[in-house]
């Protein structure tokens, strides 16, 4: 399971505890993350990263991603 952690200057993302994407805010992290979708083949990895991106357009109320 992922978690987000939203700290003072930066965004983490956490797979099994293990640190997996890093961005100084959400809108950032949004955009890396659609970059790694539209640029992999890797269906396991397009889907946990279609994961994360609908649970920071489903549950993070931020401005950059309303």
């Amino acid at each position: 399971m992922f978690r987000i952690d939203e700290l003072e200057n930066e965004v983490r993302v956490y797979n099994d505890g293990i640190l997996i994407l890093e961005s100084k805010d959400i809108g950032d992290l949004r955009e890396l993350i659609l970059a790694l979708i539209d640029g992999s083949e890797d269906t396991w990895e397009v889907e946990i990263l279609g994961n994360i991106l609908y649970y920071i357009n489903n549950n993070l109320s931020t401005t950059e991603v309303a």
